[in-house]
């Protein structure tokens, strides 16, 4: 049996853990908590077709610190995060996944919730293409919730919506 790296997109520089692990009578349950020291989200880092982590050309999203809890149990998997100074603010996730039934007939379907205080929308607009970009210095500070979904593997067909603000900085 191999230890093998199930999200590739999240890194940091240390991890630490603590978890517990009971067996109830209908499987198996394990849950815990976790901190993070420099933790990295990089959306376009991936598994190639020969297994190895490769990086795409995007730029990482980098915080100085994370923290959250995690439960996994018989068809359902959830975790919070909390992660600061990100983009220059703070942020807020939650992700669960369920899959009903057994087997790998049914697609599991998964849900993200994301609330960000105060990011600095200079360092956001960082990691977009966006026409003039570098012709612009935006000074606004950005918070906002969002909630998205979507089933299966397919994370394109992802559907959900979003409110944002506008502070001066």
């Amino acid at each position: 049996t191999s230890l093998r790296r199930p999200l590739p997109q999240i890194s940091a520089k240390n991890l630490a853990c603590e978890l517990t692990l009971t067996l109830p009578g209908d499987g198996v349950k394990v849950s815990g908590s976790f901190t993070a020291d420099q933790p990295s989200i990089d959306a376009d880092r991936g598994r190639g077709p020969d297994g190895r982590i490769v990086d795409g050309p995007m730029s990482a999203w980098l915080a100085s610190q994370g923290a959250g809890t995690f439960l996994v149990e018989s068809g359902r998997i959830e975790v919070q995060a909390t992660l600061a100074d990100l983009a220059g603010g703070r942020v807020e996730a939650v992700y669960v996944g369920v899959k009903h039934g057994s087997g790998n007939e049914m697609p599991r379907e998964h849900h993200v919730s994301i609330s960000a205080k105060e990011l600095s929308l200079k360092e956001v607009l960082r990691h977009f293409e966006l026409p003039g970009r570098q012709e612009i210095t935006p000074s606004a500070l950005l918070s906002g919730d969002a909630t998205v979904r979507w089933e299966g593997d397919d994370s394109d067909q992802m559907k959900g919506s979003s409110e944002v603000i506008f502070d001066r900085a």
